[in-house]
């Protein structure tokens, strides 16, 4: 690998700039409507923030706990302490989070040009140019959501990592365990890589011959990294509630999500409906235990949840549970991030997920059935670049393979562990962690492409 510094000031800065730019253009058409930015769990977050700035604290005293906007222990903290830190600067404002997001994307931008810049200069500013007009970045950073903090983090390990993995200094163990743990502290999809950077630092080590000394160093701080954002959370929740979780949503992930879409993808049934059957059975067989599951405290209920939500798991057959996950990892990968844009929500009907067909081709055909007329050009289209991006990406992978082949083992491990741990749950945005490598290689892959081409 080349030094990623191979690319100066100025280009590092140009990349930032123009990715800043496309960014707030997008803002600026979306600005009209402040509900644009509030998706998914927006309306956790935002409200969550505030009562962190005001009170101090996550949990509000039982007898307020309703309707208080308290945080609680449903997600983990970073970006709750980003927005509380905007609250406290701005007041209710919403758009200077989003602006802010814009900045920290446009950071994340810089971030793979560097990690391009490994491998070349040229694959850097390929890489660079391409991430300043990546849509999954760009619809992303315009929600009032977690992950644009989490990918700055996350893709900052990365780069650290990439370069362990040339030179297996401790130091840089260290840091990318440091990193490792505060982006588990953001998002917690990455909360079982720990044990993966842990178990690749020694062989690294060893494999660029550095000595037991070395390898032994780089695991313990590659540890210790990881440990230092992550153990306070942790501790918090064992001394409050008993509990060696980092949230409360395992149980609830479980239940209402992993179990509906591997029936869903069994015989068709719209996962609003099986989650409903589903969580309905949980209720019942908590009650004829007597316990009433509303009134459980939420790691309680958690527990409880998870440990019926693996009984049924266990009972699923094993076609079953792989062939939800592969349709997810399919869509994980090709669906275009324009479908989850506030603009192309708003022009359609119904949900992919409660569509009643099994199968992937009926699901997206009716996608673009209940889709306003308006928008199905632009879903078409995205949808073909997407697949065109993907196929540079596969060329990426092969060239990547014969000019560095171990950063190539660990570009695909990185991403058969997303789409791993997202399994069948799909939407655009969980590819996310998985973008600075996509990105990446394709660049590499449209670099090829040019390089084959007759003068």
């Amino acid at each position: 690998m080349t030094d990623g510094i191979a690319l100066n000031r100025r280009m590092l800065a140009a990349i930032f700039l123009g990715a800043l730019a496309v960014r707030l253009i997008n803002l600026l058409l979306l600005s009209g409507d402040l509900g644009n930015f509030f998706l998914e769990d927006a309306h956790l977050y935002w409200p969550g923030g505030g009562y962190l700035s005001v009170m101090g604290r996550f949990d509000a005293p039982p007898e307020l706990s309703a309707g208080s906007g308290a945080p609680g222990s449903e997600r983990v903290p970073i970006y709750l302490f980003y927005i509380a830190g905007i609250r406290i600067l701005f007041g209710d404002a919403p758009l200077a989070a989003i602006i802010g997001q814009a900045l920290i994307d446009a950071g994340t931008c810089v971030l793979i040009a560097l990690l391009g810049g490994m491998v070349s200069r040229r694959i850097g500013i390929v890489a660079g140019a391409l991430a300043a007009i990546w849509p999954n970045l760009i619809v992303n950073s315009a929600a009032l959501l977690s992950d644009t903090l989490f990918l700055l983090i996350f893709t900052a390990m990365l780069l650290v990592a990439a370069h362990y993995l040339r030179d297996a200094a401790p130091r840089r163990a260290g840091w990318a365990g440091l990193l490792c743990g505060l982006s588990i502290m953001t998002r917690t999809v990455t909360q079982f890589l720990p044990f993966a950077l842990i178990a690749a630092a020694p062989a690294i080590a060893l494999y660029q011959r550095k000595g037991i000394r070395t390898a032994l160093w780089a695991t313990l701080l590659v540890a210790l990294g990881a440990a230092l954002p992550v153990a306070p959370w942790l501790g918090r929740n064992v001394a409050l509630f008993g509990a060696w979780e980092l949230t409360t949503q395992k149980g609830s992930h479980l239940t209402n999500w992993v179990l509906p879409l591997i029936r869903q993808a069994q015989d068709g049934t719209p996962h609003e409906t099986a989650a409903r059957e589903i969580e309905g059975r949980f209720f019942d067989r908590l009650r004829s235990e007597g316990i009433e599951p509303q009134t459980m405290p939420p790691f309680e209920r958690s527990k409880a949840f998870t440990a019926l939500a693996m009984e049924e798991l266990s009972a699923q057959p094993v076609s079953a549970i792989a062939k939800a996950w592969l349709k997810g990892a399919a869509v994980n990968l090709v669906a275009p991030a324009i479908t989850v844009d506030p603009r192309v929500r708003r022009a359609r009907e119904g949900s992919f997920y409660n569509d009643s067909n099994p199968g992937l081709a009926g699901r997206m055909q009716a996608y673009l059935a209940t889709s306003a007329p308006a928008v199905r050009p632009w879903i078409v289209g995205a949808l073909v670049l997407s697949v065109l991006s993907l196929a540079l990406q596969g060329y990426g992978f092969v060239r990547l393979a014969r000019r560095l082949p171990w950063a190539a083992v660990f570009a695909a491990l990185l991403i058969v562990y997303v789409l791993l741990v997202t399994g069948p749950i799909v939407s655009p945005k969980y590819r996310l962690p998985a973008e600075p490598v996509l990105i990446v290689l394709a660049a590499m892959g449209l670099d090829g492409v040019f390089r084959r081409r007759p003068h």
